[in-house]
């Protein structure tokens, strides 16, 4: 599991029979008090293919600015 770039998981996504659009890169944008980042997992026998993507979403939490809400 690591980072992927909003390209990557594009990508990704529209390879699939179905997704969320609450799972696409652009549902950040429209997220504006959250810091998103996109997550790969990778399947090390399947040569390191790209085998799953989801995107994270952190949040502030108020008075404690050093942690963030994530989901």
């Amino acid at each position: 599991m690591r980072p992927i770039t909003a390209a990557e998981h594009l990508a990704f996504i529209e390879k699939q029979p179905s997704v969320s659009f609450l799972q696409t890169p652009s549902w950040a944008q429209v997220k504006t008090e959250w810091r998103s980042e996109s997550i790969g997992w990778f399947d090390s026998l399947q040569g390191g293919a790209l085998v799953g993507a989801a995107l994270v979403l952190h949040r502030p939490v108020p008075k404690l600015e050093r942690f963030t809400l994530a989901y």
